[in-house]
């Protein structure tokens, strides 16, 4: 699982002006960042684990909410240092309340269904405040969260035209699961005008991605 955490760290382009940096300029910050990711995977140097959670952690106690994005990981699964779920959570937070994307997607995870197995109570209500935060800029797999969340009444009073809405957001930008989602809301006129031509577009759009139940609907539309 760390693996898949460094290597989603290594292909997103953080958001610099997202980060407040203290203690240095934000590019020398991210420099520092970007080289403790290469440490900790041995990409265009030696592998040393130690190092690169040394130089993630500078990164972190400046303020970079990318390093501390990581950097939570890092404790959670003991890369580089021993396990400490407390400080984990800690920094998970330090790194939302700067409104890191991934950092909310994670509390959201964890608030509704338990990940990481913190010693928290799984909340449905926060699960929702932090997807929402994390639908508002933009993020695709959020926004259909959200509209999940809206259509299920969980954490949220039940409210169907919003889950249209957002389910609507998250299939413009591809989502499959949302494609599915407001494909079948049109077609029964869940939250929604019934449109069954619009209901089918939707399917097939996400039937092209592979979607499962959006396959299934159309062959029980043939």
């Amino acid at each position: 699982m760390m693996k898949d955490y460094i290597k989603l760290a290594l292909m997103i382009i953080p958001l610099v002006a997202a980060s407040t940096v203290m203690g240095g300029s934000i590019k020398e910050t991210k420099s520092q960042y970007d080289m403790g990711l290469k440490y900790l995977t041995g990409q265009e140097v030696i592998k040393n684990v130690e190092h690169g959670f040394q130089l993630v952690k500078q990164a972190s106690d400046k303020g970079f909410s990318e390093a501390q994005y990581l950097l939570a990981n890092l404790y959670l699964n003991g890369t580089g240092v021993d396990k400490s779920k407390e400080k984990s959570f800690e920094l998970l937070n330090k790194a939302a309340d700067q409104n890191n994307v991934s950092a909310l997607l994670f509390l959201g995870r964890v608030y509704g269904s338990g990940a990481g197995g913190y010693e928290i109570v799984v909340d449905n209500s926060k699960a929702f405040q932090f997807y929402r935060r994390a639908a508002l800029q933009g993020d695709a797999y959020a926004q259909s969260k959200v509209g999940f969340l809206f259509a299920y009444g969980k954490g949220v009073k039940q409210d169907k035209s919003m889950a249209a809405k957002w389910y609507t957001k998250a299939a413009e930008q591809g989502d499959a699961n949302a494609q599915y989602n407001i494909g079948v809301a049109y077609q029964y006129g869940t939250g929604i005008a019934k449109n069954e031509t619009l209901a089918r577009e939707w399917f097939e759009l996400a039937a092209k991605q592979g979607n499962r139940m959006a396959i299934k609907e159309l062959k029980d539309l043939e």
